[in-house]
């Protein structure tokens, strides 16, 4: 558990990096998020390596693995789309925010326009591509497993890590983050049906995704 919680807080420290830097925070920003990824990959590896937790506990399948994560990222979209149709449902019916204000209002929090808006911009991509990535090889992967281990019971590692998870969020924007709660439950569900961490990847890549490209194509209007 200790190596989990010492991997988790390097791969905090250095997705971090951009914030820390005075110059070419968008350099920091990759380097930073590229150096998560290979620790968090790194930690994954040598837990498998060295027989403390095994591939099967990891969620590190074989078992169609590409067809696991795309039908996630399927899923993932569809749930935004789904999710913003019965919000707009519910504006027209009882007079509630509309998808359209609930997207800006998240343009508002998370900036995602004004990100893109930044002189080399284009390189964003490749940070924020990395983001699900970490984030899944951490608590859908080594946490899980950790948990599973210490509470023998997987629905208390699907609670267990989706706290840390909202506990992550909430240290890396600053304020309170419990939605992140509802999305790690949701991701853990997800690994602990396939056994794999491959398709909460796609999910997670999947929302992302959709709910970024959402926020920028009404932001844009």
């Amino acid at each position: 558990m200790l190596a989990a919680l010492g991997a988790t807080v390097l791969c905090f420290a250095l997705m971090k990096a951009d914030d820390w830097a005075g110059r070419n925070r968008l350099v920091w920003f990759n380097l930073g998020h590229l150096a998560a990824f290979a620790a968090a990959l790194g930690s994954l590896a040598v837990a498998s390596g060295r027989r403390w937790l095994s591939r099967a506990e990891l969620g590190l399948v074989r078992h169609r693995p590409v067809r696991t994560f795309l039908r996630g990222a399927v899923e993932g979209v569809l749930l935004v789309v789904g999710i913003l149709l019965i919000v707009q449902v519910g504006a027209r019916v009882s007079g509630l925010p509309s998808a359209y204000d609930l997207l800006k209002q998240q343009d508002a929090v998370y900036g995602f326009s004004r990100i893109v808006r930044m002189e080399d911009a284009r390189w964003l991509p490749w940070g924020y591509a990395l983001t699900p990535v970490v984030e899944e090889l951490l608590f859908r992967g080594i946490w899980y497993a950790v948990l599973v281990r210490v509470a023998r019971s997987e629905v208390a590692a699907s609670l267990g890590q989706a706290v840390l998870f909202a506990v992550w969020h909430s240290l890396h924007f600053g304020v309170p983050q419990p939605e992140f709660v509802v999305f790690g439950i949701l991701y853990g569900e997800v690994r602990r049906a396939h056994g794999s961490i491959l398709a909460p990847l796609g999910l997670h890549v999947g929302w992302d995704v959709a709910v970024v490209g959402a926020v920028l194509v009404v932001a844009g209007t």
